[in-house]
């Protein structure tokens, strides 16, 4: 917040911190997670400030802290984001996908597992895609075993890793030693 504080005391500009709604609260958002609520209000502001520069729609009648325009409700519950907190059921196999890619959405993608896959006694299998080869694998396994294992318990009978890998001559080789992984 300092940094962001900072920069916009360089650039001359107000840095504004956008405060979950209390409008979307009442929407069906999905996921129904409190980082999607608070994406959504960020979202509303964000659409409320081009509005009002494009001479569409004055501030104030726009988006109040528990009033939104039916529009904006309606977009915000027809927003299906696909791999975030998203649950697939074929059969009898649930799949809980996530595309974290950060400590902190890692962090949410686990408590959001841990509360969602419930306390059975089922087998869990843990595929884990390494897609950059700027972040450290190790690093974020170790924020999924923290909370996954630790905090809630949950332990997977399997788990894969793998990485992306778009190249057929392996120019693009993503060598990682996953034997450091925690146990």
């Amino acid at each position: 917040m300092d940094v962001l504080q900072e920069r916009a005391i360089e650039r001359g500009t107000h840095l504004n911190i956008v405060e979950v709604l209390a409008a979307v609260h009442g929407l069906d958002i999905k996921p129904a997670e409190h980082f999607q609520r608070q994406n959504a209000s960020l979202a509303i502001r964000l659409a409320e400030t081009v509005l009002t520069r494009l001479g569409v729609a004055a501030a104030d009648d726009c988006c109040e802290f528990d009033r939104l325009p039916a529009l904006f409700g309606q977009g915000l519950e027809n927003l299906d984001w696909k791999g975030r907190c998203q649950t697939l059921v074929t059969g009898q196999q649930h799949w809980y996908l996530d595309g974290a890619h950060t400590h902190e959405s890692l962090e949410v993608a686990c408590s959001w597992f841990g509360r969602v896959s419930g306390t059975k006694n089922l087998p869990r299998e843990l595929i884990f895609n390494q897609q950059h080869s700027s972040r450290d694998p190790i690093a974020l396994l170790r924020t999924v075993h923290r909370i996954i294992y630790t905090k809630l318990g949950v332990v997977f009978q399997y788990a894969v890793f793998c990485a992306n890998n778009t190249y057929t001559d392996q120019s693009c080789n993503l060598e990682v030693d996953y034997s450091q992984c925690p146990s």
